[in-house]
């Protein structure tokens, strides 16, 4: 249950790029192709 925790904790530490970007990572993983990032620049993606 830590675990959860510490996810959680570390997940509320990421500014709003970072969040968006792992969140696109997550998306794309699923299955969930051409993610496109509105208002998002490319070389902040990488």
């Amino acid at each position: 249950m830590a675990t959860i925790v510490n996810i959680k904790q570390k997940i509320n530490t990421l500014d709003a790029g970072a969040f968006q970007n792992l969140c696109n990572i997550y998306l794309s993983k699923v299955g969930y192709p051409n993610i496109v990032s509105l208002g998002s620049k490319y070389s902040a993606i990488i």
